[in-house]
């Protein structure tokens, strides 16, 4: 399911529809505490947290895949259900352990972007289960997610060189030499006296640009 599109709200729905101890597993330790925020505004619970220094199980658990991993030797039969949160970060050969050392039969996996460069993803058939519900961008394009075009990568242009020379008092020409033609870009003059970060690093008060395919 793309962004914005619902997958906490699924997750929370699932846990009220099957009352079972859940832990809800999240990449890093700042989305496993936007989780524990969700359940306390949603569903009125104050999660149990384990990880980031804290080890406090209770029914309902957020952690963070990492901590999963260490733990789950011995909470893994605590919990009858799992949730992963951004899936993809689930195979491979330490955090998988995860899900291989839980007994939870009920088990849910959300992501935005499932596949991986490595071809890993096709471990979370196993790891997790199949796939119960796909929803592609395109359901999402124009609604919750803003208006895209696809681009092909392999016909993107390619920089080759990039030099600097300048071009008028106080002002700095970047010429991008790319694979169809040549781009420059005109770094506008100083502002007198506006003077910002490390060692008095000039602020510029634009970018014009020109030229170029």
């Amino acid at each position: 399911m793309p962004t914005g599109t619902g997958k906490t709200e699924v997750a929370l729905v699932a846990m009220v529809q099957t009352p079972t101890a859940t832990l809800i597993v999240a990449p890093v330790r700042d989305l496993m505490y936007q989780w524990h925020r969700r359940i306390l505004r949603g569903l009125g619970y104050d999660a149990g947290i384990i990880g980031n220094n804290k080890y406090a199980p209770r029914p309902v658990c957020v952690t963070t895949y990492d901590s999963a991993y260490i733990h789950m030797a011995d909470i893994g039969e605590r919990f009858g259900l799992l949730v992963f949160d951004e899936e993809h970060h689930l195979p491979g050969p330490c955090r998988g352990e995860a899900a291989i050392l839980s007994t939870a039969s009920l088990r849910i996996g959300l992501s935005a972007t499932p596949q991986r460069s490595d071809g890993l993803h096709v471990d979370l058939d196993w790891l997790i289960g199949l796939v119960a519900y796909n929803m592609p961008f395109s359901a999402a394009r124009g609604k919750t997610l803003a208006n895209y075009d696809v681009v092909d990568s392999r016909r993107a242009v390619r920089l080759r060189t990039v030099h600097l020379r300048p071009v008028q008092p106080g002002g700095t020409t970047l010429h991008c030499q790319a694979a169809r033609g040549t781009t420059s870009l005109q770094m506008a003059r100083p502002l007198r006296g506006n003077r910002c970060g490390p060692r008095g690093a000039t602020c510029h008060e634009g970018l014009s640009s020109q030229g170029g395919d």
